[in-house]
Formats: structure tokens, sequence, C-alpha cells
């Protein structure tokens, strides 16, 4: 087995981070940011687990009720209620001052150590999903036009409205998630 040090700096450096300790404090420290991560993944299979039963049940609610609008409104109030409790998880380890995203609670994975502060940490990935899920929805109706590149567009909303938004020393961090592109 290896030690918890070396796991820990693994999953670090797969969000692109090395981990160096040079005092026992920050050790303890990437210790408790390691089990919030295990605990963030733990989560993030359950949510699955709990999606994928979720379209099932929405399904038959659905042949039950025939009522479509009642069946978004049920689905949307689930992901709201397991958002709340992954902001209300990550709020016991950052800073008072710490900045949360806007509307991407969903996204939440952990918190992130930077120098002498702990900030919330979102997955860039879901962020992007997400934000697409909201540029479609917001489109619906809308002649479909072929040409729009709309992934193009969700990037640069990204990565000038949400990346690009500084708001001082709490402002959150983004993880670049690369573990999928090395198996």
């Amino acid at each position: 087995m290896k030690p918890w040090w070396r796991e820990g700096s693994q999953i670090l450096n797969s969000v692109g981070v090395v981990a160096e300790f040079t005092k026992i404090e920050d050790a303890i420290e990437f210790e408790r940011i390691y089990h919030l991560a295990e605990e963030a993944e733990d989560l993030s299979r359950k949510t699955k687990k709990l999606e994928a039963k979720l379209e099932v049940f929405a399904g038959k609610l659905f042949d039950i009720t025939e009522d479509e609008e009642y069946v978004k409104e049920y689905v949307t109030d689930t992901t709201a209620i397991e958002a709340s409790a992954r902001r209300n998880l990550v709020e016991g380890f950052v800073d008072e001052e710490a900045m949360f995203a806007d509307g991407l609670d969903e996204c939440l994975i952990g918190a992130a150590r930077i120098f002498n502060r702990t900030v919330p940490l979102y997955c860039l990935d879901s962020v992007k999903r997400k934000t697409l899920r909201d540029f479609r929805r917001s489109q619906s109706g809308a002649p479909f036009d072929p040409e729009d590149d709309l992934e193009s567009d969700v990037d640069e909303y990204v990565e000038f409205n949400i990346l690009g938004a500084y708001v001082g020393e709490h402002t959150p961090a983004f993880a670049i998630m690369i573990k999928d592109e090395i198996d």
C-alpha cells in the first residue's frame, strides 16, 4: 500500500498541482484536502447513480402524469438539492471570505488551498457542460442553425466571464481534469 502522501500528490497532480511538504502542518492540511477530494469523488459516483435512477423514475412519473413540465420541474429541484448539499459540504472547508461562482454549485468538486487561503474548487469540464446546457435551454424554440458553433461560444463565454472574473484573492479555483486523458 502506498503512503497517503504519494496517493494524494498523484491526485493533485491530476489537476496540475505538485504537492511539496516543508512543514508537518502542510502535510496535515494536504491530508484533510485529500480526504475532501475522496468525499467529492464518492459524492460524484453517488450522483451518477442517483441521476440514472432519477431518469427511470422521471420516465415512470411522466407516463403517470403525462405532464412534461411537472417532470422537468421535479428533476430540476433534485439537481438543486444535490448542488446545495455540495456547497454546504465545501463551505465547511473554505475561508469565510471565499467567493462561490453563482449558479455553479453542481460543478463543485472540493476546495483548493492557495498560499494561505482555501477557496472553492470547480471542475472546469462540468462548468462548460452546464453552461452549454444553459445556452441550449435559452435557445429553445429558436430555429436551429447548423453553422452555429455553440461549443465555441460556450468556451469563449466561460473563458471570459467565468475564468476571467477575478474578484480578489478569494476568487474560486477551476480544475482541469486530465485523469481521463491519461487512462
